[in-house]
């Protein structure tokens, strides 16, 4: 199992997903925004963060450009049900340019997410791994 930094500026998501995470044997990191996300992860690294791309303070696109420069080795999560009358589809896929490993659109179900994090882990069982 995996340390997961979770990224977001809502509460709720936020409690969602970590309870998601934990319940599959994860370590949980949890994030109010990217500048409480970076410290985070200096203080206790993860293999794997979630970044929102709408936040307060510093959105998830800086987050994810910071990631990259500073944390190259972490594997990248973007995550956004749009926000601000902006179409998050397309902020999703333009962040694949910039780092990020893969992409959810929100509202996503615990499935999906926990694929995407067996699939970034290298699990064996999935069919694009290495051996």
């Amino acid at each position: 199992m995996a340390r997961i930094l979770v990224i977001d500026d809502e509460p709720d998501v936020r409690l969602v997903i970590q309870e998601a995470l934990a319940s599959a044997g994860h370590e949980v990191v949890v994030a109010a925004n990217g500048v409480e996300g970076l410290r985070a992860q200096h203080a206790l690294p993860a293999q794997i963060a979630l970044v929102d791309l709408f936040m307060p303070e510093k959105e998830g696109v800086e987050t994810i450009q910071d990631f990259r420069r500073q944390f190259p080795e972490v594997k990248l999560i973007a995550m956004s049900g749009g926000g601000r009358s902006l179409d998050g589809g397309f902020y999703l896929s333009a962040v694949s340019q910039l780092g990020a490993s893969a992409v959810l659109r929100k509202p996503f179900d615990c499935a999906a997410l926990l694929g995407v994090i067996e699939r970034l882990l290298g699990d064996p069982s999935e069919p694009d791994a290495p051996p």
